[in-house]
This record gives C-alpha cells, sequence and structure tokens, in this order.
C-alpha cells in the first residue's frame, strides 16, 4: 500500500469516526426567548440540536431597544448557565451557537436595553415663531450621561451654526437646556429665521454598566422673531407696576391703585 493510499484512508477513517459521533451525540432541546417588543430573533422557540453541532441564530431589534450580548441561562430559574453552549461571538446579532453539555432547561436570550428617546422639546414650531432669546429645553425618557460630547448637537440656521449664541448645555437628570447668550443675540433679518436642533444618534446614557445610544438622530426645527422675551417682561412689569401711577395737573394727582382711580388735590 502506497503512502499515498495509506494517508487517504486515515482521513476517510476519521471523517467516518465524526460522522459515527454526530450521529450518536444526544439531541438537545434549547429555547430561544425574546422578551416583548425588542426584536425578533431567527429560529425562535424550541429547537433541537446535538452536542457538538453548530447552528446559526439571527436577532433583529426594535427601533426602541438596543442589542448588546447574547447570554445563556437555566429557563426554570434565569440563572446564568456556563460552558453549557459555545458562542462564537456573543456579541454580534448574527452568530453560532455550539452546544456543549447535555442538559435540561437551556435558554438563549438576547439581552437587549431600552434606547434613550426625545420625550418633550421646546420651542415648537409656530409660524410667528418665539422670542430670539428662547432657551431650548430637551426633555429625555432617561438620565442624561454627563460624558456626552454636547457640542456634537447642532443648532443651526441656514447652513449657518448658531452654537456660538447658545451657553454651554445645562444638565438636570434627564433634562438638557439651552440659554440664549443675551450678549450674542440671534440676528434675524427678516420677520422670522428657521431654526433646526439635530441630536446625534450616538448620544447615550449608562444603563447598568451599558452605553446605550439614541439609535437614529432626533431633529426638529422652529421659528424665532424679532422680539425678546427680556421686552415682553418689561412690558409686562410696566402693566403691572401702572397700578401705581400718578399724574399731576392744575394742582391734582390722579393715582390709579387696585383698579380704582383716586383724583385728590395736592396738598390736601
Amino acid at each position: 500500500m502506497s503512502c499515498e493510499n495509506f494517508f487517504n484512508g486515515s482521513l476517510i477513517q476519521e471523517e467516518l469516526q465524526e460522522l459515527i459521533e454526530e450521529a450518536n451525540a444526544p439531541e438537545v432541546n434549547i429555547t430561544i426567548f425574546v422578551d416583548n417588543e425588542t426584536g425578533t430573533a431567527i429560529p425562535s422557540g424550541v429547537v433541537t440540536h446535538k452536542v457538538g453541532k453548530s447552528f446559526p441564530v439571527a436577532f433583529t431589534e426594535s427601533s426602541g431597544y438596543q442589542f448588546k450580548y447574547w447570554e445563556i441561562l437555566d429557563k426554570e430559574t434565569n440563572v446564568k448557565l456556563d460552558d453549557v453552549i459555545h458562542i462564537k461571538d456573543a456579541e454580534d446579532t448574527e452568530t453560532r451557537f455550539t452546544v456543549m453539555k447535555n442538559i435540561p432547561n437551556i435558554l438563549i436570550h438576547p439581552y437587549c436595553i431600552q434606547r434613550p428617546a426625545v420625550s418633550l422639546y421646546s420651542p415648537q414650531f409656530s409660524d410667528t415663531g418665539v422670542p430670539r432669546d428662547t432657551e431650548i429645553v430637551i426633555t429625555f425618557n432617561k438620565n442624561i450621561s454627563l460624558d456626552n460630547d454636547f457640542s456634537k448637537i447642532s443648532i443651526i440656521s441656514n447652513g449657518e451654526s448658531l452654537s456660538s449664541n447658545y451657553k454651554a448645555p445645562v444638565v438636570n437628570e434627564n433634562i438638557l437646556t439651552f440659554a440664549v447668550d443675551k450678549n450674542n443675540l440671534i440676528t434675524v433679518p427678516g420677520d422670522t429665521r428657521r431654526v433646526t436642533v439635530t441630536i446625534p444618534e450616538g448620544f447615550f446614557y449608562i444603563e447598568n454598566g451599558h452605553k446605550v445610544t439614541l439609535g437614529k438622530e432626533f431633529s426638529w426645527s422652529f421659528n424665532i422673531n424679532n422680539k425678546t422675551t427680556a421686552a415682553s417682561i418689561f412690558f409686562s412689569c410696566f402693566e403691572v407696576l401702572f397700578f401705581l401711577s400718578f399724574i399731576t395737573f392744575n394742582g391734582m394727582y390722579f393715582c390709579y391703585l387696585n383698579n380704582t382711580f383716586f383724583i385728590k388735590k395736592t396738598g390736601k
């Protein structure tokens, strides 16, 4: 027998041995479970695979959740199982699993975290616009991480950045506020000017040590006008203070107090 025939014969024997071992390997029932609203897995439900044989699973996350990793749990106790299933890449949504042990109640679970989202923002859009010194307030559904690069939030108008017209943002848990720099007010050449605010998709918060991002950018627009809230406040104060005003005429003064006019002669 030649060396080549011997070598080929050995390979064939090894392949046959592998086929025999695979055929004799025990089958294991595995549950692939996805939490409601987090996404979908293919396959899902109960699947059967032999020990030592790998199989693929793919997960597609929903828009409101971020996939972090695959975990192997006991279906009854929800306790993490080690060395039961080998995962080729636990942080990849599409990966392969290999059953290492024949035990009951194995559960494959994609661990996901709810993404942050903008729940409220101002100013709102209106045709007439808001005073040009109106602050920008953004409310999120999660507390904001101070490690964000807030300079990546753009405030633009007609392609021009207005970031210099606003002070550094102030974070109060889940609320982000951009106050206007009163010494550098935005110029409004006409009746109104359109302003667009964009929060990048990488904006994030921290949950259980994990960085969770918006996933997609959030943007809205509003109009500003030539007025200022300072002028409006002054006018309102003027109206309020007008309850006590004096006018002298021909030796008499007029007093307007608590919606009542009083007329008296001077010196009386």
